[in-house]
């Protein structure tokens, strides 16, 4: 029990510290211990990037080194673009490029676990944390020594109503090391099927550290090289093509080997009339407890004056202040046209009102929100500006939802959020909405990120909208009818197994209003593929995340469950039920460390789902044949010191896959409060474990 107790200690320090680290940085701790949380100098950076149309491919190559007089395990935590999705992982060692592979999540997780405790292998393995946000994990990282990784993601750039592309690659360093780059060398493609035009970075000014290579009209290259060099502000492109409105782009891939082939189709509408249809409602709530004071509420203010400088005359906004008590600005329920006289108002309000104090309560706040005059033919969207979760009132997304549905139309919610470590209920709301998360922490480009998330802000709301494709074309993806927040650029993607040429309807109706569009052009899919393979895998992302909505809101099944397995393992996609784990082979010689990783395949934890979870989650295990001395299973939770709260099994169990359902209750029946939990699983000499969040 005191063994138990001290592993658990250990996890909830490293959960402590790892949940504030920064994004795409590397840190470490000694192997074994509640060692500090060290962080590893980054020394280069060389990455490359290929966009086709609205797809972006990144490759990131980065080598670390340890200053620090210790055997360290590292841990890199980093978040990807909205959507993004890894499919690769590489490491280094002694000169030699290990390729990863796919694995199912609790295989990985032993045998990473295995290699190291071995000493043997220099394992790593990649993992999803929660949405975006992903860990890598490698041992070991000796005193002195370099480890270089390769991670490779890819993704669909935001576009606006004026059809301009962003791509962001994260370069800011403030706020994580002193110690400047040895060299960094970005490289940016741009492969378009059209002609390019308004290309512009933030570098643009900077021509010692970036060059344009003009290959032709429809090609361009950019090369960001430098040499020690501390930057802190991230690398922002925007471009645009031309010709672009009423224009539709297909790019095509081949399986090697088969005539199954994938196709991305990205098209430019023309027939929406934005000067007409654009109208928006604009609801600032912000939190104002207190824990805002501060930097947060310089940020606050910062954060208001950038917003309400994009919005446009035909625009209007309505300010809520919450801590409890809810300020309004205009008084009551009325909204005010943006113009000059408003913004400088607003400003004087937020000047003389926000003082924070009090408590953070979110079901207040969006009652109140339901209760203002918006327009029935506006778009309507909140921003929703905190830094924690709610203390009193609902915390249950859906019920959350509910009140940002304002008579047959949805509020979409786009949640700020400032130094805040748990994110899922304000992710949930977001994707509920129709909206997008932003997510401020230290040392990260503040103005640059609140463009990111306030890019498509323009974009007209359309409702019933239909993607219709001709025969010859399946598995698509939208399939059926869909909520569109920016139809200035309109996606689709599926396969087809002979080339086909046809065409396809986009068809929707302009939030507001009856009259309902309809556009068809020619959808050509031949047999001329690219090399992208990430074509591919981006119709399997797709199905991936059908899958992932239908396990979690329709029905826990294992068929869903190894459907999403199938498809990670022969798309090489990242999932919440896989792994990708690089290693080098052990040596056949050494008997007891292939000994103990073969052990360690045998009895098998699964995640729990749902994770985080209220009230119930589902706990699967798997049972091997052979015994290991004591066949007896016990399985146990226990809470963030050590307790042992709940004996959920201890008995013998057939060889199979078994599970198991966790109340959060404790052993007298008696509900549990929210917070980290941990299954332990012992049979024999063997013993597994998961992390588990209950949250209410």
């Amino acid at each position: 029990m005191k063994m138990i107790r001290s592993v658990l200690i250990l996890l909830t320090l490293f959960l402590a510290a790892g949940a504030t680290a920064e994004a795409g940085k590397l840190f470490a701790r000694e192997l074994g211990t509640a060692s500090p949380i060290y962080n590893l100098v980054q020394q280069e950076v060389r990455s490359h990037v290929i966009i086709r149309n609205r797809l972006a491919v990144t490759h990131v190559d980065e080598t670390f080194r340890n200053d620090h007089p210790y055997e360290l395990e590292g841990f890199y935590v980093f978040e990807l673009p909205d959507g993004a999705r890894a499919d690769g992982l590489w490491m280094w060692v002694d000169g030699e490029r290990i390729r990863f592979v796919v694995k199912r999540l609790e295989e990985a997780k032993q045998i990473y676990d295995s290699l190291k405790q071995e000493g043997v292998g220099d394992p790593a393995i990649l993992e999803t944390m929660s949405a975006n946000r992903f860990q890598l994990r490698i041992f070991p990282i000796r005193p002195g020594e370099e480890r270089r990784i390769e991670i490779e993601y890819f993704h669909e750039l935001p576009v606006n109503r004026e059809g301009t592309l962003r791509y962001t690659y994260p370069l800011n360093m403030s706020g994580y090391q002193s110690a400047p780059l040895q060299r960094i060398a970005l490289r940016v493609e741009l492969a378009m099927d059209a002609p390019i035009t308004s290309s512009k970075t933030n570098f643009d000014d900077r021509p010692t550290m970036l060059s344009r290579t003009d290959v032709s009209d429809r090609r361009q290259l950019l090369d960001l090289e430098h040499e020690n060099l501390l930057i802190e502000e991230d690398f922002a492109l925007t471009f645009a093509l031309e010709g672009w409105s009423d224009s539709l782009f297909v790019l095509t891939h081949t399986e090697t080997g088969t005539s199954d082939s994938s196709f991305f189709m990205l098209w430019f509408p023309d027939t929406i009339d934005v000067s007409q249809d654009v109208k928006t409602d604009f609801i600032f709530a912000i939190d104002a407890s207190g824990s805002m004071t501060g930097l947060r509420q310089g940020m606050v203010m910062t954060a208001m004056a950038n917003i309400m400088a994009r919005l446009l005359p035909s625009d209007r906004c309505h300010i809520l202040l919450f801590n409890g008590d809810i300020l309004h600005f205009p008084s009551d329920t009325g909204m005010i046209f943006a113009n000059i006289t408003a913004r400088m108002t607003a400003s004087t309000f937020l000047q003389l009102k926000y003082t924070p104090r009090g408590i953070t309560d979110y079901e207040a706040v969006l009652k109140a929100i339901g209760r203002l005059a918006l327009r029935p033919e506006a778009n309507k969207r909140c921003i929703f500006i905190t830094d924690g979760l709610p203390n009193r009132g609902a915390t249950d997304a859906g019920e959350l939802a509910a009140h940002l549905r304002v008579g047959t139309h949805t509020v979409c919610f786009y949640p700020i959020t400032i130094f805040t470590e748990r994110l899922e209920l304000l992710h949930d709301l977001a994707g509920m909405t129709g909206g997008r998360l932003c997510a401020l922490e230290q040392g990260m480009d503040f103005d640059d990120a609140l463009r990111r998330t306030t890019f498509s802000f323009e974009n007209t709301l359309v409702q019933d909208a239909l993607l219709e494709y001709p025969a010859g074309v399946a598995d698509i993806f939208p399939a059926t009818s869909l909520l569109v927040t920016n139809p200035a650029a309109m996606t689709g993607t599926g396969r087809f197994l002979s080339p086909v040429r046809d065409s396809c309807t986009f068809s929707y109706r302009p939030q507001g209003f009856s009259v309902r569009h309809r556009a068809t052009r020619p959808l050509l899919l031949r047999e001329d593929t690219t090399e992208l393979v990430q074509v591919a895998r981006l119709w399997a992302s797709k199905r991936i995340d059908q899958l992932l909505v239908r396990l979690r809101d329709v029905e826990d099944s294992t068929e869903i469950r190894e459907a999403v397995i199938r498809l990670s393992e022969k798309y090489n996609l990242l999932t919440p039920f896989t792994a990708f784990i690089a290693y080098r082979e052990v040596d056949p010689g050494d008997a007891n460390a292939v000994g103990e990783i073969a052990a360690a395949r045998d009895l098998e934890l699964e995640q729990n789902y749902p994770n985080p979870f209220n009230p119930a989650t589902t706990i699967r295990f798997f049972i091997p044949s052979r015994s290991s001395g004591d066949s007896r299973v016990r399985i146990c939770i226990y809470d963030a010191l050590g307790r042992l709260v709940r004996t959920l099994a201890d008995r013998d169990y057939a060889p199979g896959t078994h599970s198991l359902v966790w109340d959060g209750r404790d052993d007298a029946g008696i509900a549990l409060p929210s917070g980290t939990y941990f299954c332990v699983l012992t049979r024999g000499g063997l013993q597994r474990s998961i992390t588990m969040t209950l949250l209410k």
